[in-house]
């Protein structure tokens, strides 16, 4: 298990990060990945920065499951 922190400076690297993550998580649960390529199991994920998009945590948690994602106090 591994723990992620990112920080982001605009919302569209926000919506980038997504992309990367469903390219990434999605086709490798759709068994099409080899297993050198799995991804490692994420155990949480620290997001920081400003601006905050809506739904990003929801986004987030859709495409690795049980994971703890989170915003550090400020």
């Amino acid at each position: 298990m591994e723990t992620l922190s990112i920080g982001f400076d605009t919302i569209e690297s926000q919506e980038e990060f997504i992309v990367i993550l469903r390219d990434r998580y999605e086709e490798a649960t759709s068994g099409t990945e080899t297993e050198s390529r799995c991804p490692v199991n994420l155990k949480s994920v620290e997001l920081r920065g400003r601006p905050r998009a809506e739904g990003l945590v929801e986004n987030i948690r859709g495409i690795l499951g049980e994971v703890n994602v989170f915003w550090p106090s400020q």
